[in-house]
């Protein structure tokens, strides 16, 4: 890329793809929890944003956290109940 190309100019000539999704079918639209706290949260929320037409789910597994006392997330944990909410079909 040269100096004289700016990085949105940059953006515009890609190619992007998730899942489904191709760039300039349909807006993109990622929601979810801040926080994945159980299985059963997750999969809920995943089908509930599926069935509005939420194209991505997201959801934070590590919470960084200045106490070491407050919840900072399932972790590992999370990433396979993300995991399962994808393979669910939510």
């Amino acid at each position: 890329m040269s100096e004289s190309t700016g990085f949105s100019e940059y953006l515009a000539k890609g190619t992007y793809s998730l899942g489904n999704w191709r760039r300039g079918d349909s807006l993109l639209w990622i929601a979810g929890p801040c926080s994945v706290e159980s299985r059963s949260q997750l999969l809920s929320t995943a089908r509930a944003l599926r069935d509005i037409g939420v194209t991505a789910l997201r959801g934070g597994a590590f919470k960084a956290r200045t106490s070491p006392y407050s919840f900072q997330g399932l972790g590992e944990k999370a990433i396979d109940i993300l995991f399962m909410a994808l393979y669910s079909g939510g």
